[in-house]
């Protein structure tokens, strides 16, 4: 059963470095997983908690979720973001612009540090 005593989620874009932040706990980061080339996964040193999930190169990753061209400023301004860690199998990156839903699922594999959350 997962504990959802410390949990919060906060999103953030940044359009400088073009990177997507969800802040899932108040946690110091002790190591960084990379869970592809565009995804880093941040995890605390005590029991290997998820603390955070970054993506990078947003723009390039989100236009290819929705095929077609999304522009720095329609993510800051118009994209809705909502990281869903409920589910069992898998967490989900829930991405929305206008009537255009997608959603990006990142498997917790077995023993992987990911099931912690």
């Amino acid at each position: 059963m997962k504990s959802k005593d410390d949990m919060m989620v906060s999103v953030e874009y940044d359009s400088e470095t073009d990177s997507i932040y969800f802040k899932i706990r108040n946690l110091n980061v002790y190591e960084t997983v990379e869970f592809n080339a565009n995804i880093l996964i941040d995890l605390s040193h005590r029991n290997e908690k998820l603390v955070g999930l970054e993506i990078l190169d947003a723009s390039r990753f989100i236009s290819k979720l929705f095929a077609e061209k999304i522009s720095k400023s329609a993510i800051k301004d118009r994209l809705v973001m909502h990281l869903n860690v409920e589910r069992e199998q898998e967490i989900t990156l829930d991405f929305e612009l206008g009537r255009q839903k997608y959603a990006y699922a990142i498997p917790k594999a077995y023993a992987s540090p990911i099931l912690a959350v």
